[in-house]
């Protein structure tokens, strides 16, 4: 007793409070649900009345009363502990560190037609992907992305721990993956914010490239002076410079005025970014140390503190004390008798919390609200939800986004992931790269189910996509692979061929070999070959006439889809950027 009185005592009964007061709410309807307990209890000793007063002694054995009352008080002092420890009651602090976020790195590589210089063995382009691998390989410790610009930017990665992903991104990198040519460094840095608009630690835009006009390094100027993020650029070009590679081998690039294209390092731009507080530019070496330099800064600054103060006071939530004697109260509901009809109290409860509620993240997993949005039909919410990549890709599957499915699924190094991005190929009509996810999903799980069928039946329709592009070609039609599948006519052999655009149909040779206006007229028929849910089953042919087929042929370069990647980027948020002048 003395100690408990001691205690009282030295109680700081002038700091208690509660840190979070608006849970007392909860006070009142639990009354409430007590004094409809008690009534329902009274109502329910109604019929002993009807028993003759001098049998009831006998009927009923005393002290009755009190053990069916005892579970209802229970239940209000269980009630109202459970919801004072909710409340938060506080009275001692304790000194805690300031919260704290890591920076980032967005690495930007130029991919401009001056990139494939020579001056820097084996070209400029070259290089720069093995200053990357150095860098990488120099562990930043920071999570780190890439994008890639020319006269439109497109993300390749965003920033992630896992250095391996970027690495095997960066192998398929060329200049003609990009869909308009030229530089666009407004649009960069406007992507550049984009990505990094969510992080708040002062992070790092690499920017690696070959030389800058004057209007651009204003540019770079102005995005450093208006956030809080700092450039590092890297030149991978000599002051020497070379001739710019035209489009056939061999060639020199030609400007407008018919004079070769020379390209060189922006030595007297590069020396005003780098007086300007906040860019960094780095002197190009034969060895890692450039990066490794670019590397250890990026260790020195990769925590920043959030708050003004390192370390502050904060009131130590007390409530976790009471759980101790709730756990004693609820043993006694193990006790016979005490099993109360009100347990409906709980049930509605927890039955009340919807995945739809807005405190649904108190109840609910992302993935399992993502889930329940699916099985609703709110597909675009689930995608945007799911944590899980496996679930998120299968939702964009049904959705048709199959680029973004086959981006996920190729992240995927399982049996399974590999099986599931072979159909997405197989719904893109990619059979080749289909193929080979297939046969690498076996690789991995022999037993695979179904992954034999499916492989035996995309080797089926290859087959038969062969024998029509053979078919066609007999009859002069070559398809062309321009990303549109659109069929080439063979080259007139003769004057009585040769018909132009006034020439009508009924013009044509009875015998010529023009197959055009016959493709045209059944040019449904092409998605038959190009629609992977008509996959033949078992050994079904396919009996389909060659001139009437539009066919699209797949290339198994990973760079292809790159390629596809960035025109449908193009085309969806810069329908309107066209190659300017400079096309270099």
């Amino acid at each position: 007793m003395e100690l408990i009185e001691n205690w009282i005592k030295q109680f700081p009964l002038e700091q208690f409070h509660l840190l979070r007061p608006q849970w007392l709410w909860l006070l009142v309807p639990a009354v409430v649900v007590f004094i409809a307990l008690l009534f329902l209890n009274r109502e329910s000793d109604q019929w002993k009345k009807l028993v003759a007063p001098h049998l009831q002694d006998f009927m009923f054995s005393k002290g009755k009363k009190w053990a069916s009352l005892l579970p209802i008080l229970g239940f209000l002092l269980t009630m109202m502990l459970g919801i004072f420890a909710l409340a938060g009651p506080a009275w001692e602090k304790v000194e805690v560190p300031g919260s704290k976020t890591k920076a980032v790195t967005l690495i930007a590589l130029d991919m401009s037609r001056s990139m494939l210089v020579e001056d820097l063995s084996p070209n400029r382009l070259e290089r720069a992907k093995l200053k990357i691998h150095d860098y990488l390989e120099s562990s930043p410790g920071a999570n780190t992305g890439m994008l890639v610009y020319a006269g439109t930017p497109h993300i390749i990665l965003p920033p992630c721990s896992d250095y391996k992903i970027l690495e095997k991104q960066i192998e398929n990198l060329s200049v003609g993956v990009m869909p308009v040519p030229g530089t666009n460094m407004e649009l960069m840095l406007a992507l550049a914010d984009t990505v990094l608009k969510n992080v708040q630690a002062p992070s790092t835009l690499m920017i690696i490239t070959d030389e800058l006009e004057e209007n651009e390094g204003e540019l770079l100027k102005k995005w450093v002076d208006g956030n809080i993020h700092k450039i590092e650029i890297l030149p991978v070009a000599t002051p020497k410079g070379g001739a710019v590679p035209g489009y056939r081998k061999g060639t020199i690039l030609k400007d407008k005025q018919r004079k070769e294209v020379f390209s060189a390092s922006s030595v007297s731009v590069f020396n005003q970014l780098g007086m300007h507080e906040g860019i960094t530019v780095n002197a190009l070496t034969l060895d890692p140390s450039d990066v490794e330099a670019m590397a250890q800064r990026q260790r020195e600054s990769l925590e920043f503190q959030l708050d003004d103060t390192e370390s502050e006071d904060e009131w130590i939530d007390q409530g976790y004390w009471l759980c101790l004697p709730l756990l004693l109260l609820l043993l006694f509901w193990f006790r016979r008798g005490w099993v109360l009809q009100w347990c409906w109290v709980f049930v509605f409860l927890f039955s009340s919390c919807s995945p739809d509620s807005q405190y649904a993240d108190w109840w609910y997993s992302q993935d399992y609200q993502a889930q329940y949005k699916e099985q609703q039909g709110a597909l675009e919410v689930a995608a945007e939800q799911y944590e899980d990549m496996a679930h998120k890709a299968a939702v964009y599957f049904q959705m048709g986004d199959y680029e973004s499915a086959a981006t996920l699924y190729a992240m995927d190094s399982t049996a399974t992931g590999k099986y599931n991005l072979a159909l997405t190929y197989s719904k893109m009509g990619r059979y080749q790269q289909a193929r080979d996810a297939f046969q690498q999903a076996l690789e991995l799980n022999p037993d695979l189910a179904g992954a034999e069928e499916a492989l035996a039946r995309t080797q089926q329709v290859m087959y038969q996509i062969d024998s029509l592009n053979a078919a066609l070609e007999k009859q002069g039609i070559v398809p062309q692979v321009d990303g549109l599948g659109e069929l080439q006519e063979r080259a007139p052999q003769t004057e009585d061929e040769e018909l132009t655009s006034d020439t009508e149909v009924d013009e044509l040779p009875d015998e010529g070999d023009r197959v055009t206006d016959e493709v045209e007229t059944e040019m449904r028929k092409a998605e038959e070959a190009d629609n992977p849910e008509d996959l033949p089953q078992g050994g079904e042919e396919i009996q389909l006439d060659p001139s009437q087929i539009l066919l699209k042929e797949v290339s198994d370069d990973p760079s292809e889809f790159l390629k596809r990647r960035f025109e449908y980027q193009k085309t969806h948020d810069y329908p309107h950027v066209k190659a300017g002048e400079k096309v270099w």
